[in-house]
């Protein structure tokens, strides 16, 4: 009991005015793709790619794998994967539950701040948010936080059934886990490698 009454001062103290102020940059990659069509879609990668060149090249070479094509052919792949009928489904799911975000930024933004007066010497991420296709939930590229969107779209999403998600997974696939995920993955980018150091 004693050490729960602890905790509870801590946090408490941890929680003050300075809160309101501090932001995150947040980056909607996944909007900024599917907007994309055969009409624009040269111009509209060389964008994505100037806007954010290091989520843009993970995302060529990880999630969509297509590192290693000509430009034409490259544009070729992003049309036929934003213009497959079941990823523009799911995108537009993906769209529609979290066509207001704001709740999770305010959440990522206290989180921070609260990191950010316990350890001001480390780097605060960007957050890029992106549709991959259910490939990757929360993952870290250099200092930074990529967030699959898809992956949490809620325990009773048809498209758990229909990859077949065994029901842990889904009760993991919520809203409400998107901010533990992206804490947890932050944590372990830089206090596990200090961990695994000393």
């Amino acid at each position: 009991m004693k050490y729960k009454y602890i905790f509870f001062l801590f946090f408490i103290s941890c929680i003050n005015d300075s809160n309101k102020n501090f932001e995150l940059k947040y980056y909607r990659f996944e909007e900024k793709l599917f907007n994309l069509n055969s009409e624009n879609i040269s111009e509209g990668l060389d964008s994505l790619r100037k806007e954010n060149l290091s989520f843009f090249s993970i995302f060529q070479r990880e999630i969509v794998r297509n590192e290693g094509l000509s430009d034409q052919e490259y544009e070729k792949e992003i049309l036929r994967f934003i213009d497959h009928s079941d990823m523009r489904e799911a995108y537009d799911s993906v769209h529609l539950y979290f066509n207001d975000f704001s709740d999770i930024i305010s959440e990522l933004n206290t989180a921070f701040s609260i990191f950010n007066q316990h350890f001001p010497s480390y780097p605060i991420p960007n957050i890029t948010t992106f549709f991959g296709g259910f490939n990757y939930g929360v993952f870290s590229y250099e200092d930074n936080i990529a967030i699959g969107l898809e992956n949490f779209l809620g325990k009773s999403s048809k498209y758990y059934n229909l990859l077949e998600n065994p029901y842990y997974l889904r009760l993991q696939r919520q809203r409400k886990f998107i901010t533990p995920n992206v804490i947890e993955t932050f944590y372990n980018l830089h206090f596990l490698n200090y961990k695994n150091i000393n």
